[in-house]
């Protein structure tokens, strides 16, 4: 536990980003950290990236208070989340696309048009980008990147 930052800014974080999602915020700062305090006690070292704990509402719903919160994984809170309600995991990931194509630097920019992207030669020709080689195969841009990789073609 001895990198977790358990500070009082990190509980005011928690609680404006609970605010700014319209979802109440019940803890104290004693009852916040000694929340965490016992729940990185059970689990050393499992405070960091995606597979981290999180502090996560039942059924994501409610407000943020000591008998609606529990200690999950990212992963584990957003298929809880699911459980709950089945056609959420759709709505997220079409609220993630929109906001990727708005937000992201590229704004959905893909195969030869993208900055990075490079010749590729295969046995039917020279294609401006994977994309367009996966297309003329009509296979995936990973499997084609399997295919290059092995060189083997149809």
């Amino acid at each position: 536990m001895a990198d977790a930052n358990l500070s009082r800014d990190r509980w005011l974080q928690q609680k404006y980003r609970a605010a700014d999602r319209g979802i109440p915020f019940l803890l104290t700062y004693e009852e916040w950290r000694a929340w965490w305090v016992d729940e990185l006690a059970k689990r050393p070292g499992s405070f960091r990236g995606r597979r981290g704990l999180q502090m996560c509402r039942h059924g994501d719903t409610g407000p943020y208070s000591l008998d609606n919160i529990y200690a999950a994984s990212m992963i584990e809170n957003l298929a809880d989340a699911d459980v709950f309600d089945p056609e959420r995991a759709g709505r997220r990931a079409a609220a993630s696309a929109v906001w990727l194509k708005k937000n992201s630097w590229l704004r959905g920019t893909t195969g030869a048009d993208h900055p990075q992207s490079r010749a590729i030669t295969t046995p039917a020709g020279t294609f401006p980008s994977r994309t367009a080689a996966a297309e003329h195969y009509g296979i995936s841009r990973t499997e084609l990147r399997r295919r290059v990789a092995e060189n083997r073609w149809p």
